[in-house]
């Protein structure tokens, strides 16, 4: 089973340069906070921060994997490339996610740019793991791919630029590495009805709508059974579902005064931890405004 350790992200929508869960996945030292995404990941911010953009990552990144670049900017209303990159004359669009296996760990870079072209392509596209070992590296239409047992790269020039390599070499069975990572992207669900037997993540927005609250406990229960199927990851505006969240699992998307946003962990928080520790509620913080408190170092 892989598993999302962590994204960065630039140049899309509201997130200028910005990360979330662990960006390295070495090992971490002794005494250091795990900081990697665990099985439940809670957005949470006013609203216009980005939350739901935060969101729309994950689901752009595998758009890109089924259908192609120009497809995925017009899909789902994003409105095409110059509504969903900040600088679109000047600015690659990029992501990298940082994921984990029983036995490996993978780093799957994307990188698109348009420029003064007329359709935004794949600019670069990589996926190697720790300790280094590159499975698929590619510049444009020039692509390195390993084949299965073979210790070397060999080159696989491609036919389009708008085509995700991994969704090219992760359909043969000759690039298990490939397989693996694309078929764990392809199965990431975001409709929330479960459709999915095969679902690798659950990706959901305000669960709480249409819920009494009377219910929240129930949701909270069914959403920890849902996570050991598969990571979750949703926003939400409801503070009585932060009461049955670690801190470690909450994020707070905030907008800058240049009007783009950064993600922090609640955990991160000194006074919310130490609260936490407590026995505090978490919504209870949150509504008390602890979760507005610059983080110490």
């Amino acid at each position: 089973m892989i598993t999302i350790q962590g994204l960065t992200v630039k140049n899309y929508k509201m997130f200028r340069s910005a990360e979330i869960g662990a960006t390295s996945l070495s090992a971490p030292k002794s005494g250091e906070a795990v900081e990697h995404l665990r099985s439940i990941t809670t957005l949470i911010g006013a609203n216009g921060v980005g939350k739901s953009s935060l969101l729309d990552c994950f689901r752009y990144i595998q758009d890109v994997l089924k259908y192609g670049v120009e497809t995925a900017c017009r899909m789902d209303d994003r409105g095409g490339w110059d509504k969903i990159v900040p600088d679109p004359t000047n600015s690659k669009l990029s992501f990298t996610l940082y994921l984990r296996s029983s036995n490996q760990n993978f780093i799957y870079e994307l990188v698109l740019f348009k420029g003064a072209a007329v359709r935004p392509f794949i600019w670069k596209e990589k996926l190697y793991s720790k300790p280094e070992k590159t499975y698929l590296e590619r510049n444009g239409l020039h692509c390195l791919i390993r084949e299965k047992l073979e210790k070397h790269p060999k080159d696989s020039p491609l036919a389009s630029i708008g085509v995700s390599a991994l969704a090219v070499f992760g359909n043969l069975k000759d690039y298990p590495e490939c397989v693996l990572v694309r078929n764990f992207i392809k199965n990431w669900d975001f409709d929330g009805e479960e459709k999915n037997a095969d679902a690798s993540a659950y990706f959901f927005e305000t669960p709480e709508n249409g819920i009494y609250p009377h219910d929240i406990l129930a949701w909270c229960r069914k959403l920890n059974d849902k996570s050991d199927k598969g990571q979750c990851f949703f926003t939400t505006y409801q503070p009585l579902i932060l009461d049955y969240i670690c801190a470690r699992d909450v994020y707070l998307i905030e907008k800058r005064d240049d009007g783009f946003s950064t993600i922090r962990c609640v955990g991160d928080i000194r006074t919310v931890e130490y609260l936490e520790k407590e026995g505090i509620k978490l919504g209870e913080l949150w509504v008390s405004g602890y979760f507005d408190e610059p983080n110490q170092e």
